[in-house]
Formats: structure tokens, C-alpha cells, sequence
């Protein structure tokens, strides 16, 4: 064996052998995918960041995202998170989050449906759609910071 030191233990009629080793194993970080850094690596600080807060959203995004849960919560389905009281309920309280600020780790957040993202198109890398109570927020995947959001689901 490589690197390990052999102890041998002779006993009346029995000869014990241990090995120890002299190396220590590290458990290795997982793989990154291929292009995965780069992805993260594209998350904005400083200057870049205060440029992109509020300026992702558009007019077309809120009435996509208004429209979108205005026809869901007409056909009696709830988006997850809102149903109180055995109704839908959008919260009148002030936000658990701020623009250009990381998203609270305790604060629930529901990923958007896929035909929501469809139209509203992809977020652009390093960047992810996520609905905290009654807002859509884009958050920066690798900090959590808030870069833009739509309020009471587009009303």
C-alpha cells in the first residue's frame, strides 16, 4: 500500500496487521457544469448593480403578469402562498424585501409557472424570476440580491 505504515501485533498463535494510512482524504467540491461560473460570474455589484435596479421590467411585463393572475384567480385557482381565509387574499402589508438587497432566506418564495416565464421570456443569465406574496421579483441567482419587481401581481 502506498503512503500507509504497517503495524503488525504478534499474539500467541495470531499475527494482527493494521494499516494506517498517512493521508488524509478531502471530500471535493461538487463539479461545476461547464459554464456554470461563468453564469454566476455575470450577477452585477456596485455601479452595474444600481444601473439594472428597476430598469428590467417594462410596461409589457406587468400587464403580462396582471393579465396572467388576474384570469387565474378569475377561474377560482389561487397561486400558491395567497389563499386565506377560503379565499384568494393579495397581502396589504409592506414587503419582506428590498430592491437591491438580498431576498431574506426565510422568506417564502414560489417559482413562477412555466407559461408565465414564456411570456415574459427568459430572464437574462445569472438571473432568476421567483413570486414573494403578491410580487414577481428578479433576483441575481448567485446573491439573491433584488434587481427589479412587479407589485400585487401586475394590479
Amino acid at each position: 500500500m502506498p503512503n500507509a505504515a504497517v503495524l503488525s501485533i504478534k499474539c500467541p498463535g495470531v499475527v494482527l496487521i493494521a494499516a494506517l494510512f498517512s493521508e488524509v482524504v478531502y471530500a471535493r467540491p461538487p463539479m461545476t457544469p461547464p459554464g456554470q461560473a461563468k453564469f454566476y460570474s455575470q450577477a452585477a455589484t456596485g455601479d452595474d448593480l444600481k444601473q439594472m435596479l428597476q430598469s428590467f421590467f417594462g410596461p409589457d411585463h406587468r400587464r403580462q403578469v396582471g393579465d396572467y393572475y388576474r384570469d387565474m384567480i378569475a377561474a377560482g385557482r389561487c397561486p400558491p402562498g395567497l389563499y386565506r381565509k377560503r379565499q384568494c387574499v393579495l397581502p396589504d402589508r409592506e414587503p419582506d424585501w428590498r430592491l437591491g438587497h438580498p431576498l431574506p432566506r426565510q422568506v417564502a418564495r414560489f417559482a413562477l409557472p412555466p407559461a408565465l416565464v414564456v411570456k415574459l421570456g427568459q430572464p437574462p443569465p445569472g438571473y432568476g424570476y421567483v413570486r414573494v406574496d403578491a410580487d414577481v421579483l428578479l433576483i441575481a441567482l448567485a446573491t439573491g440580491v433584488v434587481i427589479d419587481a412587479i407589485t400585487h401581481l401586475g394590479q
